[in-house]
């Protein structure tokens, strides 16, 4: 969000969320949509997002990360097709069942016998398989101490519950006030909404994740709901989990979120040599992310209204 941009109070009485102060603007550059595989893409324009968050180092035991990811890719069924393809033929010759960014880079099975020149040859064509195909990163990251600095009420806003004229929470989305990813939800719905043409439906696969699968989807049906509201919302298509084998697309989301998170927290000289080498690479798609810091979140609480943001804080 541009800190130009008119600030404007969310004051409809049925509640609004954040992704209404999100959605001001305009997207210049729209991704060509295609038809192409079976329903819902065999007719019309679509446009596929796979998505995933990065939230932990490859220990998994960084307890209070500094950032959140949540981001992924975005093109047509006919580019998504290609692309797997390449994928799944590089992980047969190499016998890898599926990328995990964490193993990979930390070297664990099945990567730790590998010599460093087969080390290199495998991310190197991992890399070049994104490279080659129209597919874009959309999504951003949240700062996770500024999030938390703000109240519950606030918090709940920021993860996308509604809020009423008089400041109370309302609808069936009640916010995620102790998971700060969820914040960086609105970057990757807004964007990938505004790279699509007015008459291409944006889908969305994320990771399936037990735990998280019943909020993201409540979220998104919110949202799905209230098309007619801003003319983004009508194109939004289907929204669905799958596993990291059936869509491989999966994991180059998780490379990138990976890469972006390991940037955030460790620095360039802090994630590692041949990390960073990746990084530098894949910063060539586009070399910024969004980041929702303090100045985020105050630009975006400054559209409620007093009352609404008075009540909120309480």
């Amino acid at each position: 969000m541009s800190g130009g941009e008119e600030m404007k109070p969310l004051c409809e009485e049925k509640g609004s969320n954040i992704l209404n102060s999100s959605c001001e603007g305009s997207h210049t550059t729209h991704i060509r949509g295609s038809a192409g595989g079976e329903y819902p893409y065999d007719k019309g324009q679509h446009l596929i997002v796979v998505a995933m968050r990065a939230y932990a180092d490859e220990s998994e035991t960084h307890e209070n990360p500094a950032y959140c990811v949540v981001a992924g890719w975005i093109g047509n069924p006919r580019q998504w097709r290609k692309f797997n393809e390449d994928w799944q033929s590089i992980l047969d010759e190499f016998r890898v069942t599926d990328f995990h960014s964490k193993q990979f880079f930390s070297l664990d099975n099945p990567y730790r016998t590998w010599k460093p020149e087969k080390v290199a040859r495998f991310i190197t064509k991992l890399t070049r398989a994104i490279a080659i195909r129209r597919i874009f990163p959309v999504g951003g990251a949240v700062k996770v101490e500024p999030f938390m600095s703000y109240s519950e009420g606030e918090r709940r806003w920021l993860t996308m519950a509604p809020v009423t004229h008089s400041g109370r929470l309302s609808g069936a989305t009640t916010g995620s006030p102790n998971k700060p990813y969820h914040a960086a939800v609105p970057f990757l719905y807004t964007e990938a909404a505004k790279a699509a043409g007015p008459n291409t439906q944006v889908h969305f696969v994320f990771d399936r994740n037990e735990t998280e699968q019943g909020y993201a989807l409540k979220v998104y049906n919110d949202i799905f709901e209230g098309r007619g509201t801003h003319p983004l919302w009508d194109r939004l298509g289907e929204f669905r989990f799958a596993d990291r084998i059936s869509q491989p697309g999966l994991q180059a989301a998780d490379l990138y979120t990976h890469l972006w998170w390991a940037f955030l927290e460790h620095g360039a000289t802090g994630m590692g040599e041949e990390r960073h080498r990746v990084f530098q690479g894949m910063k060539l798609r586009r070399e910024w992310i969004k980041v929702a810091d303090t100045a985020y979140f105050e630009e975006a609480l400054a559209k409620l209204t007093s009352e609404q943001r008075r009540r909120l804080h309480e």
